[in-house]
This record gives C-alpha cells, sequence and structure tokens, in this order.
C-alpha cells in the first residue's frame, strides 16, 4: 500500500510510529503524518473519546484545509465540530451572470443542490432577472423556464424591457421536486431577415444577471424511498441518528463492499456532526429512535432473521433463498442466488424511523445489492422501496404507497397565503353578522 490511516491508542502504537506521532497527554488526540514507503496517518489518542474527536477533526473539510505541518495535537477543550448551514431558503441561480448568444433557441442549465429529504412545497418561486438585444423579432422571441424538463413557464421578451426585465414564476407542486434538481432558462432569439448578411455586432444575445433569485419553500420528506437515499439515514448534512448492525465476525461480510458502501454514503455527509454507531447483530443494544442500515445473510445475521416477517422480500423460513410475493414470482433455486436491499419502517423506535436491510442467503452473493449502494454513478437505478438482484439485472418495486398524499394537501393549504386570507375575511365578516344580531336582538327588546 502506499498509504495507510494507522488508529490505535498509543501503547498499541508500533514502536517507531510510537516515536514519530510524539502524541502529547495532554491534548485530547493526535494526528501525525510519517513519510515513507508507505506514508502514514496516525491517529492516536488515550481513550474512545479522543479518538471520536480526532475523527470529527478529520471529516472536517474546513479545517483540515487550514491545518499546516505534519503533526496536530487535538485539545481536550477544542471545538472540531462543523457549523451548520440550515435550509437555505433563497438560493442565487448564477453567481456570476450567464452571458448566451446566437439565434434561435439558447439554453442554460442550473444545477441547484438541495437537501436529498427536502421536498419543494408550495410558495416556491423563481426571480430572473435578465436582459436581451434590442433587433430581436418581439412577435417571436420568447423566454421559457423548466424544472427538471417539465415546463414552468414563458413569456414573450419585449423592446421596452429589453434592458431590464424581470419574470417571477411560481414552481408549481405537481413537478414533486424532491432533492437536488436542475433549472433550465431557454431564450428563443429570433430575428427579422435573418437569411440576409448579420454583422457580428447584431449577433442576438441574453444574459442572466446575478440578481436572479430562487425562493425555495420546503418540507420533510415523510416516506422512505430510495429515490430520497441517503434520507433518513443522512439528514440535512449529517448522520441522523444511524446505527449499522454488522454480523458478529468480521469475515462474515465483504469488508471491500462495505468500505465502498460507507466510502459512497460519506459523499453525502456535509458535517461532522450526528450519531452513528456500529454494532453486532448479537448485541445491537437500544434501537429506539435510530435509523438502522443492517447487512449480512438470514444465518450469519440473527438481527435480518428476526425482520422476516416485516420484510417485502421475505426468506424461506430456513433462509435458504427468497420467496415470491405480490410483486414478483421467485423459483425456488433462483431465490437462492438473490440479494436484496429493502426500507422498511422501524419497529424498534416509538417515533417514525426506517431500516434498510441489504441482505443474501449467500455471503457470494451480498454484492449482488451492496455494489447499487457502493457506487454513485448506480444510485439513480433505485426507486421504490424494495428490491431484489442477481448479478445481472435488477428489480426494483414500490410497495408502500405514499402516504404523504392524504396529509399534504391540508398542511399546503394552510400555509397558502390567499386561502389565509380568505379566512381572515370570512371570520370578518362572521363576526359582523354576529354583531348585526346582537344588536338588533338588544334593539327590539328595548321596544318591548
Amino acid at each position: 500500500k502506499k498509504y495507510v490511516i494507522y488508529i490505535a491508542k498509543p501503547g498499541h502504537l508500533p514502536g517507531t510510529l510510537k516515536t514519530q506521532a510524539q502524541h502529547n497527554d495532554a491534548a485530547a488526540a493526535t494526528l501525525a503524518l510519517v513519510p515513507g514507503t508507505p506514508n502514514v496517518l496516525v491517529v492516536t489518542a488515550d481513550d474512545g473519546a479522543g479518538l471520536k474527536k480526532a475523527a470529527a477533526e478529520l471529516s472536517s473539510a474546513v479545517t483540515m484545509h487550514q491545518l499546516k505541518g505534519s503533526r496536530k495535537h487535538i485539545g481536550k477543550d477544542e471545538d472540531v465540530f462543523a457549523r451548520k448551514e440550515g435550509v437555505a431558503q433563497y438560493t442565487p441561480l448564477t453567481k456570476t451572470g450567464t452571458y448566451l448568444d446566437g439565434a434561435f433557441r439558447q439554453t442554460v442549465d442550473y444545477f441547484i443542490d438541495f437537501a436529498d429529504n427536502r421536498q419543494l412545497a408550495y410558495g416556491s418561486q423563481l426571480e430572473l432577472r435578465f436582459r436581451y438585444a434590442q433587433n430581436l423579432d418581439f412577435d417571436r422571441s420568447l423566454v421559457s423556464v423548466y424544472v427538471n424538463d417539465v415546463p414552468v413557464g414563458s413569456r414573450k421578451l419585449s423592446l421596452a424591457k429589453a434592458d431590464d426585465d424581470t419574470l417571477v414564476l411560481d414552481i408549481p407542486t405537481d413537478i414533486n421536486v424532491t432533492g437536488s434538481f436542475t433549472l433550465t432558462v431557454a431564450f428563443d432569439l429570433e430575428i427579422k431577415d435573418l437569411w440576409c448578411t448579420l454583422r457580428q455586432s447584431e449577433t442576438p444575445w441574453a444574459y442572466v444577471a446575478p440578481e436572479s433569485t430562487l425562493k425555495l419553500n420546503s418540507v420533510e420528506v415523510p416516506y422512505y424511498l430510495f429515490e430520497n437515499y441517503p434520507y433518513p439515514f443522512i439528514s440535512g448534512g449529517e448522520f441522523n441518528n444511524l446505527a449499522m448492525v454488522l454480523p458478529d465476525g468480521n469475515n462474515n461480510i465483504d469488508l471491500t463492499l462495505l468500505g465502498e458502501f460507507m466510502l459512497t454514503l460519506g459523499q453525502f455527509l456535509k458535517y461532522n456532526t450526528g450519531e452513528f454507531a456500529v454494532v453486532r447483530a448479537s448485541h445491537p443494544g437500544e434501537l429506539g429512535g435510530k435509523n438502522i442500515i443492517a447487512m449480512g445473510t438470514y444465518a450469519d445475521n440473527p438481527f435480518i432473521a428476526s425482520l422476516n416477517d416485516k420484510l417485502f422480500f421475505r426468506f424461506e423460513q430456513d433462509g435458504s433463498g427468497f420467496v415470491s410475493n405480490e410483486k414478483l414470482l421467485i423459483e425456488k433455486t433462483y431465490g437462492a442466488t438473490l440479494a436484496s436491499a429493502q426500507l422498511v419502517e422501524s419497529p424498534y423506535s416509538g417515533v417514525r424511523n426506517a431500516v434498510l436491510v441489504l441482505s443474501a442467503a449467500h455471503e457470494k452473493d451480498l454484492g449482488n445489492a451492496m455494489a447499487y449502494f457502493g457506487d454513485s454513478t448506480k444510485l439513480w437505478a433505485l426507486y421504490g422501496d424494495g428490491f431484489v438482484a442477481d448479478g445481472d439485472d435488477i428489480y426494483p418495486y414500490r410497495f408502500k404507497q405514499d402516504n404523504a398524499k392524504q396529509e399534504q394537501p391540508a398542511q399546503g393549504i394552510a400555509q397558502r397565503t390567499d386561502v389565509r386570507n380568505l379566512i381572515y375575511v370570512t371570520g370578518a365578516v362572521v363576526a359582523i353578522v354576529l354583531a348585526g344580531v346582537v344588536l338588533l336582538v338588544i334593539r327590539y327588546r328595548r321596544e318591548e
């Protein structure tokens, strides 16, 4: 190996590494770079709390970028946790502006980085600030906006507004935008008498100004689907009370596959905060309030075996393979070669949490499912909440219905400004009518 990370307490370090690390007992932990063949990064501390602190320091891109030299002693009172930004409501479309030129349709795509567990809600808007050439055929020139290739709105360009134009569009909730998305701005720059000689100075153009802004109202996704992975295991850029349940023996799972899985999962982390624990199947500990990822076979991970009646794809009673269900007919011999990934609600938690079960009848087949989570380019193939896979194909399905569809309309209506105003006006009218009735009653009583 060219590079090695050596994690140990000082008493367990090889002599040469212990000398070169020069751990200070007054420090919570020490990080030391030892060049050579191989190059070694030593991570050492006197206890588990110190090692956790060192891990937090290493997983913060901001602080690691600031470190100079080959050694870092982390103080016992030193704050190593990243500052969280929260959910941003206003997002600039472009920081520097975008220039487009040429006749006919000209487009630009903006990738909007958004949390995978957030879904756009009512009130999301785009305020597009732009300008364009004055030599256009304004009877045919347009600006159009698309979200994930779905049209949001368009408008004719105007000579009167060519130097400073604004387009405000509501983003419809029927697009069901969850997580990051692409916003496309398209200009149809039409020219009269285009086939005549066109001087370069007359080339049509458009410019999207940096003042263009997205207002993004969002709600947390209330259901578990692979389309939203890694939610709920990572939420808001940090581990979300995650417990990983592994077989009791390290040899019972391919550590290379596990490493690729964690490397891909880590790409979605922004902060070194949150709770993450690795536990053994025979002693998982308290799982209330935790999201869980369980890996292994029916035989070597009793935690998975205990969940069998909760799974969409269930094992034979002896764990020898998967059996047919309402979605897929599985031949007995073929079922013994499959691996599965399934998102189910946690039966261990009093609040709503999820369990991701990655399993197979035989360890050699685990990679059929885990490979899709160990390569970010393969995650796009996942949808629904359960799939089985052999060495060549994947069969994904949606088992649980979207339980948010009945809840969200009521929430959306309550959040709408126009509906709230209508409620206020109705309340005021009712109050006036009641007051009139009371006055009439008092008047007639006096007359009597």
